[in-house]
Formats: C-alpha cells, structure tokens, sequence
C-alpha cells in the first residue's frame, strides 16, 4: 500500500482514506476534507519527504502504522500522539507550502513487533524497494540531521548561541586589553556529514537520491542541492559533500565499466561501517542508487547480493576489519553483506586465479529460499587442511590470527583474517583454502590470497580469508588441485 501525508490547511486530526489498493493519510480540520490516493494519481504530487533516525523501536512505535493501528487510524490520528521529529516536520512542510508529507513510519504498514508474524511485512516488501523513487520524487527532503531518534525533533536549542559573547580578562593582560572568544562557524563536514542521522545505513540513498535537503544540524541550517550544500546563514562558498563519491560512480557507470566496479568497491567499505536496526536491510537500504546506476550499465551486467558479475572475483576479496562484526546468515556467506555493521576493507587483486562458474540471483527483500540464496559456483585451485589447534588472535585491532598449526605443514607464512567471533573454527577442523589470486609483489615473491571454506554437506560457507606468502609464484601453486567449489 501507499501514504502521503496530505497538509491541508489546519493540523487535527489526521484523516486516513483507503482507496483501491492505498492507504492516504490527510491531515485535515474537516471531517469531510478530500484525500488523495498517490497511486491512483495521473501526476504525482509535489511532496516533501522525511529523513530521520528511528534506532530506538520502542521510541519510534507510537509513529509507525501496524496491521493493529490501520483500521483505527483509517478514522484519524491525533497529530500530538505523534513522535516530535514528525511533529516538526509538519510544521515545516506548511511554512514550505507543500501539501503532502511523505514518512517511512507512517506510510508504510509494519510489523506491531519483531520477529514480523506472517504476512505482516508483506507492505514492506512491497514498498521498501520504492523508497529510493519516494526520496528522489521529492520536492525536497527534510533531514533531522541532529537528532538521534524521532522524539528529539529538528528545531534544537543552538548551545553555541545561548549566551552572547562578552569581553572578559584572560590571563596577565592589561584592564584596557581584551580578548573575545567566539564559537565557531559550523562546518557542513562535522555538522552534517558526521552527524547521528548519517551514521544510519538507510539514510545513505536517502542522502544521495534527494535534489534538495533542508539539514537541521546541531548549531546550524545547512541547504544541499545536487551534492554542493551551504550554510544558510553565513556567506561562505559552497562545498562538495561527500555524495559526490556517488555521483562519481554514477558518472563511471556510463563511461568506463572498469573504474566503475572498482569504484564500487569503494562505495562498499563507507557503507559497510553504518549501523542498521536491521541487519537483513543491508542490500535493500541502497537499492535506490543499485536501481539508479543500473540504467546505465550494459544490459550483460547483473547485480546480485552486492556486488556486480563483471566485477565478481574483486568482490570475493573483502576481509573483516573488526571483531564486533557478526556473520547474518540471511545473505551468501561468500558477500560482503554477510558481514554486520562492523568494517570491510577490499584487498586489491593484481592477477586473478579463480573462474567464475554460475551464481544464483539473490531476492534483496523477502525470506532466502533454494531459489534466491545466491549460490556462487567457482573453479579455483584449492588446499585442503587441518588444524592442530584453535587460531589466536594475534592484533585485535587488525583482526589479525597468528596461522594455527597444520598436520600437513607447508613451507609458507601464513595471516588469518576471519569474518567475526563466530566464525574462527575450532582446532582439528577440516577447512579448504581456494585460491582468489595475487594481491602484492615483492621481487620474485608474492602474496596469495585465498578464500578460507568451511564443508557443509556438499556445499562450502565463506568463515573468512587468508593470506599466504614466501613462495615464488610457481611455487605457490605448484600442485594444488583445481576443484568446482559451491560457495553458499
């Protein structure tokens, strides 16, 4: 189903008319006010949409539409049992004069708790890979930059100017000299792009996709239009945020395929570090700008679980830069997206060793199934081990193990990069290395990056990767044998 808010005229109470197959939530003073259905409309209207933090759920619950709430609020919904971030947001787009307000929590029916009942996120699978046209369609996008959950609201006391500035004695200078201490002009680098609303992984298409923001930071109002954001209130130049490495990707999606997915890549290890309430929303949360680059990309190209099949052997490469990271079995083992909040770090390939055989499509949004689990089927050269006892972390910071011993030793060094705590195998465990390729070169030496398997009945699960050096190319590879793997 579809909302939008529709603002006409006064604030209470909140109309909601179902229509066909959508919901219209008008904000009203009559009982008998027209509300519109958005899909049933020739044009889309002009709308304003909501960008804001919603971490804490039991916070955030009293804004969002369940299965429970719908039917009540088909009759009206009081606008201060709303959270204060929304409230505002109200006020906002009426000073604006725009009439309709588009807000996640409202305009899509959710689950009344997790884990979701059946049946109960079948709206948000069906709206969630639409959040990307709800921000980009926007006549602009209001961001709560500052607040970090929807009760704080945007309009925030400015601390830096409670109190005026006033001359004071410092230190040994003299009665007639003094010296003025002011806070400083507010930067759209640390007001904004570091601030608590964009450290959420949603709110990264969020970002990107909008044409115009409205940042309510913590001492400032910042305008962002196309990537170049300026205070509003001092005459400074304008600056390039930091969606311009977005739209960098989105150039090189047209022109040079290469720099393009490597490129990617990039975009990968930003995005990677920020937080989701819900882990399983890691591919959907960016399909937005997924959809956007694939437009103009060859029609060859396939993006599946993450990563872009002309660039999948790059995209095996990734190792865990954190041990609070956790494996999330709801994505392929061997994607990048596997890893929960934490940190990936891509390792460059200089010459590639793996051949990819087949890989399986990946539902981004709905229940993983035989049908949609991503299966990634490759031909490497492989070495099978054992170990003789449980690896040690060696550089916690680095997520770096120390090799464990082998019953079978070979003469070379090895580094054990694992993908979280649950995924360091204990000792006496049987595990597969399959080659990816070489990722340095030092002289005649080089250093072999491998994908470290763990068996499971006839398929393998990525736990992790290895490095391996102290050996001559040749040598590195001198006997292995080349094996079709089927990586889950």
């Amino acid at each position: 189903m579809e909302f939008i808010i529709d603002l006409q005229k006064c604030a209470e109470p909140i109309e909601v008319h179902i229509g066909a197959s959508n919901i219209v939530v008008a904000i009203t003073n009559r009982k008998t006010s027209a509300a519109y259905a958005y899909g049933s409309l020739d044009v889309v209207p002009e709308s304003v949409a909501l960008s804001f933090s919603a971490v804490d759920l039991r916070r955030n619950n009293r804004a969002k539409t369940t299965s429970k709430t719908q039917l009540s609020r088909q009759s009206a919904i009081v606008l201060s049992s709303l959270p204060k971030t929304i409230r505002d947001a109200v006020t906002l787009t009426r000073a604006l004069g725009i009439r309709y307000l588009w807000v996640d929590a409202i305009c899509i029916i959710q689950p009344e708790n997790y884990p979701a009942l059946p049946g109960e996120l079948d709206d948000w699978y069906n709206e969630a890979p639409k959040m990307g046209d709800y921000y980009h369609n926007a006549f602009c996008t209001i961001g709560a930059t500052a607040a970090i959950d929807s009760e704080v609201g945007m309009f925030v006391e400015r601390a830096s100017l409670k109190y005026p500035v006033e001359k004071c004695l410092v230190g040994k200078f003299q009665d007639d000299t003094a010296a003025y201490v002011c806070p400083s002009m507010p930067s759209a680098h640390g007001q904004v792009d570091y601030a608590p609303l964009y450290a959420r992984g949603w709110t990264h298409q969020e970002r990107f996709l909008s044409r115009h923001i409205l940042h309510f930071s913590r001492d400032a109002l910042f305008w962002e239009c196309h990537g170049r954001i300026k205070h509003a209130e001092h005459h400074e130049p304008l600056l390039t945020s930091n969606e311009s490495n977005w739209s960098w990707a989105l150039k090189l999606s047209t022109d040079t395929q290469a720099l393009f997915a490597q490129q990617w890549l990039n975009l990968v290890e930003d995005y990677s570090a920020m937080n989701l309430t819900h882990e399983t929303d890691r591919l959907i949360a960016i399909q937005g700008l997924v959809d956007l680059m694939c437009k103009n990309i060859p029609e060859s190209e396939t993006y599946i679980a993450g990563v872009f099949r002309s660039n999948l052997v790059d995209g095996l490469a990734w190792s865990n830069t954190s041990m609070e990271a956790k494996k999330i079995d709801h994505f392929p083992s061997w994607s990048w997206a596997s890893l929960s909040f934490g940190g990936v770090y891509y390792n460059s390939l200089l010459k590639r060793l793996v051949k990819i055989i087949a890989v399986d499509q990946f539902a981004v949004v709905g229940a993983r199934n035989s049908h949609t689990c991503g299966r990634l089927t490759i031909e490497a050269s492989v070495w099978r081990v054992r170990l003789k006892e449980t690896p040690v972390l060696e550089e916690p910071e680095s997520n770096f193990f120390n090799h464990p011993g082998l019953l079978h030793e070979y003469p070379v060094h090895y580094g054990w990069y694992f993908d979280g705590p649950g995924s360091v195998p204990p000792s006496a465990c049987d595990l597969t290395l399959a080659a990816i390729g070489f990722c340095t070169a030092a002289q005649d030496r080089n250093l072999f990056l491998a994908l470290i398997l763990l068996p499971t009945g006839s398929d393998y699960r990525r736990i992790g990767v290895a490095l391996i050096g102290g050996l001559r190319k040749r040598e590195l590879l001198n006997g292995l044998d080349q094996e079709t793997l089927s990586i889950v």
